[in-house]
């Protein structure tokens, strides 16, 4: 008993800091860092040497999350200097004057397809900055960007949470009902976004009429996400995003009056055309490929050469020099948000740095501190929370990929002692990772970093939270309802 309370403690200062008290991020992750550091050293008795190894592994993880944050901030940059990030705009609103509407395609759909090709976060961070150029403001762009990144990141980059995080669980059954229950409950997600968009008096206030947009969208993007997932995991959604994507662009055009023209708007949106087939390559055929470096008996990282900061920070540099013949631009960029920057980074260490010692208390003699947390929760109604403990590991990590591996071996073992399907307490971990990602406080710093900003975390959170809860109850609704379950 006494351990399952200190391995809740950490998170349960991390709330009171950030909701209770509104420490500002970087101080409180800070602290929880530290009672984590000296709870793992005292009580798991984790060797010297071995929280060594944990240092290294998270300044991996940090540099990976930085690394888009920076190229994202570059990017924009680029395109704001350059004149395209306007240009971009501009023909987005000849499409239609409803901004809500332009807010929806562009996080739901269009950041979708950017999930499905890049994942680590970088489609938050690089929407943000177009939904504050349409008029929001950061924390409303934050809080947006966050709820669209949900359903997609099911399968995420290529299939990765699914390949990857649990590729020893891998079946059709699996991937079947996963994508089932993310048809019925994803439709959910746009009209959330329509709420909020609302309560913020961006979208009409007195008609339903965006909610049904909001259902359109759900269906266009969820339809073809369902559809590909009998052929193949890495691509329900990449087509899912850019076939709703289109629809929906040719959906409002028929229904509104404007001069709008597909051709110029992919012609104003060619600087991500080089980033998008970039990403396609690396993720599709050389899945993996780059440097991969032992830290320590219990933990690698693997720096992927295709990585999407490096990949935009390539392109800035390329473009940079043939369209304005000079990286002049770079520097003064990066002196605006230096101070900035540095705040994000240690953020990122100090919250890597927490997860990263609690998986590490896994390979202790003890019993781990994750495990204690998931066998709090063990009984016939197990079913129920696993999808809850699937959300912890997306909020804790910042990567469902990670929340599905470090989940996945205790929920199989669940399965088995109450004879419950492996495969559907497998895929309420799926979409219980992809509806915490909204949630992820390491998203959230990246897209801060990304605009520039540091926002109110007790305001971001009083947003996100209950819409998150929202979805995770109706999957468990869904299941209620399934007599099969």
């Amino acid at each position: 008993m006494l351990f399952t309370i200190l391995a809740l403690l950490p998170l349960c200062v991390l709330v009171y800091l950030l909701l209770f008290r509104e420490v500002g991020l970087l101080k409180a992750s800070g602290i929880v860092a530290a009672i984590t550091f000296f709870l793992v050293f005292f009580f798991w008795e984790v060797r010297f040497l071995d929280l060594f190894w944990v240092s290294l592994k998270s300044i991996s993880l940090t540099f990976d999350i930085f690394l888009i944050v920076l190229g994202a901030l570059f990017f924009q940059g680029f395109l704001k200097l350059s004149g395209h990030f306007q240009m971009m705009l501009d023909e987005l609103n000849k499409l239609t004057q409803s901004r809500w509407l332009l807010i929806l395609i562009l996080s739901w759909c269009f950041g979708a397809f950017l999930e499905g090709i890049s994942g680590f976060g970088a489609p938050a961070a690089l929407l943000a900055p177009f939904l504050v150029g349409l008029g929001l403001l950061p924390l409303e762009a934050i809080v947006i960007c966050l709820l669209a990144n949900s359903t997609a990141v099911t399968f995420g980059a290529m299939g990765t949470p699914i390949r990857v995080g649990l590729s020893s669980y891998l079946s059709d059954e699996l991937v079947s009902t996963t994508a089932f229950m993310n048809l019925c409950v994803g439709v959910i997600i746009p009209i959330m976004m329509i709420h909020f968009l609302r309560v913020r008096k961006i979208a009409p206030i007195i008609t339903f009429k965006s909610y049904a947009w909001a259902i359109v969208a759900g269906l266009s993007l969820l339809l073809p996400y369902y559809l590909m997932s009998f052929f193949a995991i890495e691509f329900p959604s990449v087509v899912g995003g850019g076939v709703s994507f289109f629809i929906m662009i040719f959906i409002i055009k028929a229904t509104h009056k404007s001069n709008f023209s597909v051709k110029e708007l992919l012609k104003s949106f060619y600087p991500y055309w080089p980033v998008i087939i970039l990403l396609f390559l690396g993720r599709y055929f050389f899945p993996g490929k780059g440097i991969n470096t032992s830290l320590g008996r219990h933990f690698s990282h693997n720096f992927i050469f295709f990585h999407p900061g490096l990949i935009l920070l390539i392109v800035v540099l390329i473009l940079g020099r043939v369209l304005m013949k000079s990286f002049s631009f770079i520097s003064p960029l990066f002196r605006k948000n230096k101070e900035k920057m540095i705040q994000t980074t240690l953020s990122l260490f100090f919250m890597s740095s927490v997860s990263t010692l609690y998986l590490m208390t896994e390979f202790s003699s003890k019993r781990g501190m994750l495990s204690l947390i998931g066998d709090m929760l063990g009984g016939e109604f197990y079913r129920y929370y696993a999808i809850f403990l699937g959300a912890f590991g997306s909020f804790l990590t910042g990567s469902a990929t990670v929340s599905n591996l470090l989940f996945g071996p205790l929920h199989v073992d669940m399965a088995d002692s109450f004879h419950i399907s492996r495969d559907l307490i497998l895929a309420l971990q799926l979409s219980g990772a992809s509806m915490g990602n909204m949630t992820s406080l390491l998203n959230i710093i990246s897209v801060e970093g990304a605009l520039g900003v540091t926002s109110n975390l007790k305001e971001v959170f009083s947003y996100l939270l209950p819409y998150c809860i929202l979805a995770l109850l109706l999957f468990t609704v869904l299941l209620y309802l399934n007599p099969s379950s």
